[in-house]
């Protein structure tokens, strides 16, 4: 964490000269850990651009709001907010705020390291490398100097309760927030209208097409495999079916774009992922 000034209302916020934004861009930090920990749990899952990329987001969301519930100058975008139609509750009275540099940042680093495993481990708990993904995340966890088994959310008792209480409500917020995640995101609105190209065979005829400004063209066309290799080092018997859809758009911030936009997902047997 670089060093940080206080600015008149209204103006930006000011992290430090060009030079220190360098240097903290090659500088080892929990953060960063935590973040080779997540690309690492990507790699080890379903190819789901989109899951992964609200994944990513609500990492970085985690990470900030451990940090600022420390800091006098950035505020929290989360905790004690309104975020998207959720309320988070925060009370900023309830913390102990460490007067030295040094203690704050351990402080922060803790709230973020218990924030991060939490989510982390709820997130891929259920991921085809679950066991090593989870078993990264707790030893992660120990070399930190963190305690996993700690599950308290009592704020109030330090940063590490911080960091599970902001974990606890990223969780709740995930699970009602359109994504449909308590289902495996399964999709709840699109069906595709054509049937899927096998992938050995000549082709598909009488494909159904959409008038979009005077042009025809073809409904995505579903993509049938009978392998499907995963993150370059996963192979599972399944149907690999590609399509387009627009599920996430009304997600608010986490969403990839208007109400039109259609996005890249994948499937695998009748499950949507």
């Amino acid at each position: 964490m670089g060093p940080m000034h206080s600015v008149a209302q209204g103006e930006p916020t000011f992290y430090g000269s060009t030079e220190s934004a360098r240097s903290m861009a090659v500088e080892s930090t929990v953060v960063r850990v935590w973040n080779e920990d997540l690309l690492e749990a990507i790699r080890g899952d379903f190819a789901r651009p989109t899951v992964h990329a609200r994944n990513l987001f609500h990492f970085s969301l985690a990470c900030f709001e451990a940090y600022a519930a420390y800091d006098d100058v950035d505020t929290c975008l989360f905790l004690g907010q309104e975020f998207q139609g959720y309320s988070a509750p925060f009370d900023a009275g309830l913390l102990t705020i460490p007067s030295d540099s040094a203690s704050l940042r351990a402080a922060q680093e803790t709230a973020i390291s218990h924030a991060v495993y939490r989510l982390l481990t709820h997130r891929f708990e259920d991921s085809p490398s679950a066991s090593s993904s989870l078993s990264l995340f707790q030893s992660t966890m120990v070399d930190l100097g963190c305690d996993p088994s700690n599950v308290s959310t009592d704020y109030s008792l330090g940063p590490a309760e911080l960091g599970n209480h902001i974990a606890a409500e990223l969780i709740a917020y995930g699970l009602q927030d359109g994504s449909n995640e308590i289902d495996d995101y399964s999709n709840q609105l699109y069906e595709p209208v054509n049937p899927e190209l096998e992938l050995a065979g000549s082709g598909n005829d009488g494909l159904v097409e959409v008038d979009i400004f005077g042009h025809f063209v073809g409904w995505w066309l579903p993509l049938a495999r009978t392998i499907a290799i995963i993150n370059g080092h996963l192979t599972i018997d399944a149907f690999l079916h590609i399509v387009l859809l627009g599920e996430h758009a009304p997600f608010g911030g986490s969403s990839i774009g208007g109400s039109d936009v259609c996005v890249c997902f994948l499937l695998f047997g009748d499950k949507e992922h």
